[in-house]
């Protein structure tokens, strides 16, 4: 007596439908489990540094990057103080009495 291999007995299966209805539960089992496995991977990655929700960068010890935040900290005051120039500024005069002949 001989066992048929599984690619002989999915082609003997005489309904066409079962047999695509048991392909495509397979593919998403497949999908999913794959999609848990990377998901599951990226929250365990080793190779990231711990970061501190609470460290602001004005508190690191180097003269450089405070420099740079102050320079950041003067531009975003800057940028402050012209919220309200658009409303200070004449709308333009265009004249658009236009005459197709």
């Amino acid at each position: 007596m001989k066992i048929p291999n599984l690619s002989q007995a999915i082609l003997q299966l005489k309904k066409p439908k079962i047999l695509t209805l048991g392909i495509l539960l397979l593919t998403i089992a497949i999908a999913v489990l794959a999609l848990n496995l990377l998901a599951k991977r990226n929250r365990e990655n080793p190779f990231l540094p711990a970061q501190n929700p609470f460290q602001s960068p004005a508190t690191s010890l180097d003269p450089e990057l405070q420099s740079v935040a102050e320079k950041i900290s003067r531009y975003n005051a800057k940028l402050d103080n012209f919220k309200d120039f658009r409303k200070e500024l004449i709308y333009p005069i265009v004249d658009l009495d236009i005459k197709f002949d």
